[in-house]
């Protein structure tokens, strides 16, 4: 099913912000992803500012299984 979701633009609820090899990391998870039963969306880059809570606009470009890959928009 993540496969359909490729160029969907989905709402992404920010829980996690960080510091990874290649610059920050964001995930989170997609309205239609609920906790502890779909996976989450990793995202591609990290808007300037963006903290948990956060809500961030992106298209799908990939997937990990039932996890999102998503470039913000």
């Amino acid at each position: 099913r993540a496969e359909r979701r490729h160029g969907e633009v989905v709402e992404v609820l920010v829980e996690s912000v960080g510091d990874g090899e290649d610059g920050p990391t964001a995930e989170g998870r997609a309205l239609h992803q609920g906790p502890d039963v779909d996976g989450s969306t990793s995202l591609t880059a990290v808007p300037s500012g963006v903290a948990i809570g956060d809500g961030v606009s992106a298209v799908v470009v990939g997937n990990n299984g039932a996890d999102l890959v998503a470039d913000p928009t």
